[in-house]
């Protein structure tokens, strides 16, 4: 069975702009290839999604894409920085 893992990085840079969230991903991945699991990751800022309560917010909304990934994934990684003991704006 070939197993994927989605990271979901939500770091407040944008691509390609390095982070230490980014560096714990990388190193990760390398974790997961070396087990034969196949890696992708999402950069939330770099997609355009809508606050809201619903899955879809509007036409131009891109989280449905995201969604998509994340219910396909074998394995989801929530990777957020974390502010003097607190998550990021993102992920609150």
């Amino acid at each position: 069975m070939d197993l994927h893992a989605l990271f979901l990085n939500c770091k407040l840079k944008y691509s390609p702009e390095k982070s230490n969230t980014r560096a714990f991903i990388e190193q990760s991945e390398k974790i997961f290839h070396d087990l034969q699991v196949s890696t992708e990751v999402i950069r939330v800022n770099d997609y355009y999604i809508k606050w809201g309560t619903s899955c879809q917010e509007g036409d131009d909304d891109e989280w449905p894409e995201i969604l998509q990934k994340i219910k396909q994934a074998d394995i989801f990684i929530l990777a957020s920085p974390v502010w003097r003991g607190d998550r990021s704006k993102n992920n609150k």
